[in-house]
């Protein structure tokens, strides 16, 4: 525990250094400017946004003076993928105009806005500059005749980050436990009984709440919220949808590997697939990439490992001889340790690279969520310090007793609270103020 205590201090250290992190899709700068006055009207539209966009995805609308909406064709721009453009109708009369734009940024989250521009006379009352986004500051300071606009913040979908968090512990323990029953070669006949049911209800139980996270990630994104045809064929066409498509699929067979060929090590290698496959989603699909999806893979298989290990003693703790209970309490106990270290590592990386300083921690809800998390993952720690020092020199003799199957169980149930916590995490912008958003913005 010493150990894991000093890397965890180590890296801590470096977060000291502010760093660039950009929350969801902030826009930068518009082709007319916001509140530009313009002689005649232009002939497309052009909105530069900080990230990369899934332009399947993709919404734009104009609004006319009499609140008349005219939904434009999007398209990504050939030569700049953080750029969408829309050709305008003929027929844009004096007045005053509105583009209402709904976006997914590479991190699989929507954002919703809208600018405005005069065409003919000056309006009497032009409306109020919006403050700029955090993430389009910097932009504006290099092109000061542009007037960049807020990303409104996207509504939390409470839903989809409860199905997401629960997925994935449900992911997690299916890929532990296999690991634990597969890899060390158990012998079939002499695995507890209830293994092979525990391990078909979690392969069934994973792929079904993967399944519903992908609707309802569907449904998140999409302009009207609604699941249909178009919905569903953008969602797919879109890098994210097909990353979640993938994980979903894997899920699937790692069932039948389980359930129709009684495969469990190819069922494993389809579920270290999936939670490989999860670091590419979210926020690390789109921050820094190149770290921080290898740590976000690194952090679910080492959470999985943990996990695994937990639910294979409570199997061993109510049918196991005391002989084969303490022998695998100790490999798992060394499985573990190096899980709560590279937990730790992949979890810090990950936050040096998502929150832009310190202080984000205690001023964005992404922050506060994120302490929830680490206070969580402490407790977690102290359970295993406990049964390291104080379980495993006396389970040869204690080891089916009550206390220690509560013991694990309670772990159990903080690792899945953890999960949770982390559901929530993907969808909440890291560099997101709770400031109101600017009136001029529409939020979904």
């Amino acid at each position: 525990m010493r150990l894991v205590v000093r890397l965890m201090t180590g890296v801590a250290l470096l977060a000291l250094a502010p760093r660039a992190a950009f929350a969801h899709a902030a826009l930068l700068r518009t082709t007319p400017a916001a509140n530009s006055h313009l002689a005649a009207a232009p002939a497309q539209v052009a909105l530069l946004f900080s990230e990369p966009l899934e332009v399947s995805l993709a919404s734009l609308t104009l609004v006319g003076p009499d609140d008349a909406s005219i939904p434009l064709t999007a398209a990504g721009d050939p030569h700049d993928v953080h750029r969408l453009i829309a050709s305008l109708p003929g027929g844009v009369a004096a007045g005053r105009w509105r583009i209402r734009y709904h976006v997914v940024s590479a991190d699989g989250h929507p954002v919703n806005g809208e600018f405005a521009f005069t065409v003919g006379a000056a309006s009497a009352s032009p409306p109020a500059s919006a403050a700029p986004a955090s993430a389009a500051q910097a932009d504006a300071a290099a092109h000061p005749a542009d007037e960049p606009q807020a990303a409104a913040t996207p509504d939390f979908p409470p839903a989809a980050a409860l199905l997401r968090g629960i997925a994935m512990a449900l992911l997690m323990a299916l890929g532990g436990t296999l690991w634990f029953f597969a890899v060390p070669g158990q012998p079939r006949d002499r695995a507890p009984s209830g293994a092979w049911r525990l391990l078909l209800t979690l392969a069934v139980l994973a792929a079904l709440f993967l399944a519903a996270h992908l609707a309802a990630w569907t449904m998140h994104v999409a302009p009207a919220h609604r699941l249909d045809a178009a919905t569903i064929g953008g969602a797919i066409a879109s890098a994210t949808g097909r990353v979640e498509l993938w994980r979903t699929a894997l899920a699937l067979l790692a069932l039948w590997a389980l359930a129709l060929g009684r495969r469990p090590r190819i069922a494993l290698a389809f579920t270290v697939a999936a939670l490989a496959v999860s670091g590419a989603i979210g926020h690390s699909a789109a921050i820094a990439s190149e770290w921080t999806i290898p740590a976000r893979a690194l952090h679910l298989l080492a959470g999985a490992a943990w996990m695994g290990g937990l639910l294979w003693l409570v199997i061993l703790a109510i049918s196991a001889d005391a002989a084969t209970l303490t022998s695998e309490a100790h490999r798992v106990s060394r499985v573990a340790l190096v899980s709560i270290i590279v937990v730790a590592i992949s979890g810090l990386v990950q936050g040096l690279f998502f929150l832009p300083n310190v202080a984000a921690l205690f001023h964005t809800t992404y922050g506060l969520v994120l302490l929830a998390k680490v206070a969580v993952l402490l407790v977690l720690f102290g359970f295993g310090a406990y049964h390291r020092q104080r379980v495993l020199p006396r389970i040869g003799s204690e080891g089916g007793a009550p206390g220690f199957r509560t013991s694990l169980r309670a772990e159990l149930a903080v690792m899945c609270l953890a999960a949770l916590l982390g559901g929530a995490l993907a969808y909440l912008p890291p560099d997101a103020h709770d400031a109101p958003a600017p009136t001029h913005l529409t939020t979904p």
